[in-house]
């Protein structure tokens, strides 16, 4: 306030009696410039003054991000090293003499005879279950690429998830599928045991999907009334 009072720019700008003689054309074009060249320079002082700074709790999802491209990337390399490898075992089998219980040590005695034909209708599980992964992966990726360009509600996305439910579900009945195979050709090693929790996973990817889905279709509505 005691600047506007005085200063003979802000007269010249204002027509105050005591600053009229000093108000030519282009004096007044100058207090004109000057003054908005401060008025802008308070404002940045005001804006640095009170900028805080931003809350870690809204970097973390940014950085997660981040991370998470390269981070499923490396899933994606290993998982198909993985079903490389289950692939050699499998084609190994019916190479190598006296499989499995020469290669592997079991006694041939006490083995089942349903024992081989057991192996390898896991090491094929193993396989499908592989490619399954990588199919999640890939819809993962793809979704993590959405949400950094700033598109998380769409319907891909929501397919993308539904899709990623199916496919857990599937793990998990292959997973049921192997223990009912290692019981019955009584394999050493069997898997024992049930887990909820893969379940409740495919839940909320199912609910998740859902999610998605209505998101998708509000945006879309908004979009259609603008």
């Amino acid at each position: 306030m005691s600047y506007a009072r005085h200063s003979p720019v802000v007269g010249c700008l204002t027509g105050t009696p005591g600053s009229l003689p000093l108000c030519s054309r282009a004096t007044r074009w100058d207090a004109a410039m000057t003054f908005s060249i401060f008025i802008v320079f308070r404002y940045y002082i005001y804006r640095l003054t009170t900028r805080l700074p931003e809350p870690p709790m809204n970097r973390m999802p940014a950085r997660a991000l981040t991370i998470a491209r390269p981070l499923l990337q490396g899933l994606t390399v290993l998982n198909v090293l993985y079903a490389a490898t289950i692939t050699c075992l499998l084609c190994a089998s019916f190479f190598v003499a006296d499989w499995p219980w020469k290669p592997l040590g079991f006694d041939l005695a006490t083995m089942h005879p349903q024992a081989p034909l057991g192996l390898r209708a896991i090491m094929v599980i193993g396989i499908v279950c592989a490619l399954i992964v990588h199919a999640v992966l890939r819809r993962l990726v793809a979704i993590v690429d959405s949400v950094r360009a700033g598109d998380a509600f769409i319907l891909p996305n929501a397919q993308r998830l539904n899709a990623i439910a199916w496919s857990v579900l599937a793990i998990e009945l292959m997973r049921l599928a192997v223990l009912a195979i290692s019981e019955v050709a009584s394999l050493p090693g069997r898997m024992t045991g049930l887990s909820p929790t893969p379940w409740l996973a495919v839940l909320l990817l199912f609910v998740l999907s859902g999610v998605f889905a209505h998101g998708a279709r509000l945006r879309s509505d908004l979009e259609g009334t603008i």
